[in-house]
Order: C-alpha cells, then structure tokens, then sequence
C-alpha cells in the first residue's frame, strides 16, 4: 500500500501535475523546452537574406546620391564623388555576390547532396572534386577518408570470413573431443554395476571437461570414484586422459581390493606421465579423486580420498568421510588411508567434486558450500538416487541463478546394488 502525505489531495480529477523540469544548454534559450528544436536558416538562405538587405541598401543609397546631385545641378564635386563611390560599392557588392555564391554556397550545397547520396545508397561514388580551392581539398580529405573506411570494410568483411571458418574447425574438433571424453566415461559400468541404485551429475563447464567418473570390477567387488583434474575445457580434458591412464595402469598392478594404494599409485604414474611440465608453475598438473570399494554381498564399503570426501545420509542422519588433504601430483607427496564402513540399506552414498560447493549464487555472490551442500543431501536422501541428483540439479540451477558456471561440476549417488537388484533398468542422467 502507498500512503500520501497528509493534507494531499487525492480525488482523479483534483490531481495536480506539475510541469517536468527544463534546463538550459547549447543553443537553448532560458525557459526552452527539451527536446524542441529551434528553426535555423540554412548557409544559402542566410546569404541570400544578406545580399537581399545589401542590395536594398545600396540601391537606396545610389538612389540618394542621384537624387542630391540633381538638386545640385551636378556642380558639386562631392555629390559627383559620392555616386561614383555609390556606384563602385554596388558592382563590388555585385561580384562579392557572384562569387560567394559560386565558390562558397553551390559547392557547400552539393557536398551535402552527395554526402545525403552516399549515405542513403551506400554507393561505392566519391564527392567530386571541382578546382583546388579549400572546399575541394575538403571533398578530397572526405574521399581519402570514405577509401580507407571502405578499405579496412572489405579486409574486415575477408577477416570475419576467415574467422568463422575458423571458429567451425574448432567447434568441429571440439565435437570429436567431447565424444573422445564420453568414451572414457563409465556410463555403460554404472547401469550393469548399479542399475536404478545410482544417479549422476556430470556438467561440464565447456564443451569438454576435467571431470570424470569411472567404475572397475573384479569378481564381486565394485570399484567406483570420481576425478577433478587441473583446469577445465581443453585442457582439462587432455588430463582427463592422462589420468584415466594413470588409474587403469593402477589397476593393472595392484588390483582394486586398497582405494589408498589406487591413490598413491596413481600419483607415481602421473607423476611419470607428466614428467617435465611439473617444474613448471603456470602448468596445473594436480587431481583430486575419491574412490570407494564396494562389497555388495559382504554389505561393506571402503574408502579414500585426496581431497574429495564421502558423504552418506538416510534422511535423518548425516555422516561423512574426509580425503587426505594433497591433490594427486603436487609438489609434495601425501600418504593415503582407507577407511572401511558398513554399508546399509536405505543409505545413499555420494560423491561430489568441488564444482559444485564453489559455485557463486546470484543473490549475494558466495559460493554455495559445504553446510548448503551437506544439508541439501539430508533433504533429498528418502528420495530415489535418480530423483536425489535431479533435485540437486534444479536447486542449483535456482541458486545459481544468472551467475556463469565456474567450474566443472561431478555429482555421483549410490545405493547398495544388493537391494536394488544388479543391472534394473536404467535411470535419468544429467550431462551437458
């Protein structure tokens, strides 16, 4: 409700208005309107009622100069003087006429013709160029300048060309990157491993990401984790790559039954992989990963972090696992521990990468958070995974808002496979 203040009158047709304000400027007198234009006389026209008020001026005073001369009967000298001088003043007043007109007005008038030409058209014509006086130099300067616009236009126009076939090639290779990037990820081992017991939330920043997620089993064990490599698009996805070899080499030697020794091996392979782009310091060459082991018929689960935690919640309690606190690959090393819990029924497990909890809201600017995070988990856990990370995904569309993503983005749910069946059906995924 909007109050007036008192003593105001407020019936429709007592209202008063009170007229805008109005200011002076350039070319405005006091107490001109905004916006209205005063009526000026064009060049020509003010020489023309110049020469018209001259010419009744000197035709008066020549008429005068007659005039007293015939009442002297042509015997004073002065009166003789003064009708020559008369007379001379009005055929220089003449040639002054002619001339301007001439050399001045017509070639003023016809720049401006030709410029309203080349401007309505768009034609490719020039002023021309009559004489070398200073109006001549003048279409001349005017020429030289629509040459050069027009110019740098058609190298403008050969560079926009280039530049959109260029910018085709990159989208091309950038199309076959990300399908390069989806070979690696673990969307066909999820479905058999967990089937409905599982969502995901993978939004990379650009086209290509650093995240990603794998799965590996062996016997009736499941290896599952997630990965944020250093950087994002391009680049971040070439590490991807790298990393991914790291870990499978990783498994190779050492099995899956130890996340912690995964871990530590994985750090060596990268290190070796990498080799000499670690001295530099403008290279980011770190991941974080967490992996858990997963026992479904023995219901346990193992886990170890660097960096990146678990987190697991029924509804009502929440509970969570913390990584080492080094990145794969820094500078110094970090040894990593495996922590074993019961896993239970009901339970959701998850998985998450720092994109998430560094994501900036529009409301104030912060980041989301862990306490934000942490609590939203307990809010959807009685919820399927599936529906769990689609929940997830609107609440963070919403709490984004108009703010761009800032990073790469992983969220992977599980329940127990053992009480959801091996292999049910599929579920909804969220990936750009």
């Amino acid at each position: 409700m909007v109050r007036a203040a008192a003593g105001t009158d407020h019936h429709p047709s007592r209202r008063t208005r009170e007229p805008p304000a109005y200011r002076r400027g350039p070319g405005r007198g006091p107490g001109r309107w905004p916006g209205r234009r005063s009526k000026r006389l064009s060049i020509q026209a003010s020489f023309s009622l110049i020469a018209s008020i001259n010419g009744v001026v000197l035709v008066y005073l020549l008429l005068q100069s007659v005039k007293l001369l015939h009442h002297s009967g042509g015997n004073n000298p002065a009166e003789v003087v003064n009708l020559l001088l008369t007379g001379l003043l009005s055929v220089l007043a003449l040639l002054s006429f002619l001339i301007i007109r001439g050399r001045i007005v017509q070639p003023i008038r016809q720049l401006l013709q030709e410029s309203q030409r080349i401007q309505a058209d768009r034609s490719e014509g020039f002023f021309s160029v009559n004489g070398n006086d200073e109006i001549s130099g003048l279409a001349q300067g005017f020429n030289g300048v629509l040459g050069t616009m027009r110019q740098a236009m058609d190298d403008l126009a050969i560079s926009h060309g280039a530049l959109l076939e260029t910018q085709g090639k990159i989208n091309d290779s950038l199309h076959y990157a990300s399908i390069l990037q989806r070979a690696i990820l673990a969307n066909t081992e999820l479905e058999e491993n967990f089937g409905a017991a599982h969502g995901l939330l993978w939004l990379p920043r650009d086209r290509v990401g650093g995240d990603f997620y794998l799965v590996h089993r062996q016997g009736q064990l499941v290896l599952v984790g997630v990965a944020d490599c250093a950087g994002h698009g391009v680049a971040g996805a070439m590490m991807t790559m790298l990393a991914r070899a790291g870990v499978d080499r990783a498994i190779q030697e050492l099995g899956i039954h130890s996340p912690a020794a995964l871990l530590a091996r994985t750090d060596q392979e990268m290190r070796g992989l990498l080799g000499g782009a670690r001295s530099s310091r403008a290279v980011a060459t770190s991941m974080d990963m967490a992996l858990v082991l997963i026992d479904p018929r023995e219901h346990w689960l193992r886990f170890a972090g660097a960096r990146l935690g678990l987190h697991w919640s029924d509804g009502v309690h929440l509970g969570k696992l913390r990584g080492g606190n080094r990145s794969l690959g820094e500078s110094r090393s970090c040894r990593y521990e495996d922590h074993q819990i019961p896993m239970e029924a009901g339970v959701t497990y998850t998985m998450s990468t720092d994109g998430l909890i560094d994501q900036s809201g529009e409301a104030d600017g912060f980041s989301l958070g862990s306490e934000r995070f942490e609590r939203w988990l307990g809010e959807v856990a009685p919820l399927a995974p599936a529906e769990q990370l689609q929940h997830l995904h609107q609440r963070l569309t919403r709490f984004r808002g108009r703010q761009p993503q800032r990073d790469d983005i992983t969220v992977l749910s599980f329940q127990s496979p053992a009480q959801q069946g091996q292999g049910v059906g599929s579920e909804p995924r969220f990936e750009d």
